[in-house]
């Protein structure tokens, strides 16, 4: 799996204003920022067919690295994870993205 494209990271930090986009998150991490996908970047593919839909600003969020664990599990918090999810999906447009996603054949779960 290749790396998120150059114009996808511009477009994710430009919309993000270099901030985690979880509503009220100040936390300052010494980990800093991350990328992470809402849809799992496993969805790929066998040779990365579906890459171009994955790496998609709408389905990737710029986030803190407690939020990023949150939305992967490794942090368990069973009230706020589905709440984090849901207004991450709404900030980044990611309805949107899993509409055009499932009409090239992807699978995606609209909650």
């Amino acid at each position: 799996m290749s790396k998120i494209p150059e114009s996808s990271l511009k477009a994710i930090l430009e919309r993000s204003g270099n901030r985690c986009e979880v509503d009220g998150c100040n936390r300052l991490d010494w980990r800093g920022l991350q990328c992470a996908h809402i849809r799992h970047r496993k969805m790929g593919g066998r040779k990365g067919e579906a890459e171009d839909i994955i790496n998609d600003p709408r389905n990737i969020a710029y986030i803190c690295c407690y939020h990023h664990d949150l939305i992967d599990g490794r942090v368990y918090h069973p009230y706020e994870k589905p709440k984090v999810i849901a207004q991450l999906k709404e900030t980044i447009n990611w309805d949107e993205w899993a509409l055009e996603a499932r009409a090239k054949g992807i699978m995606v779960r609209i909650c």
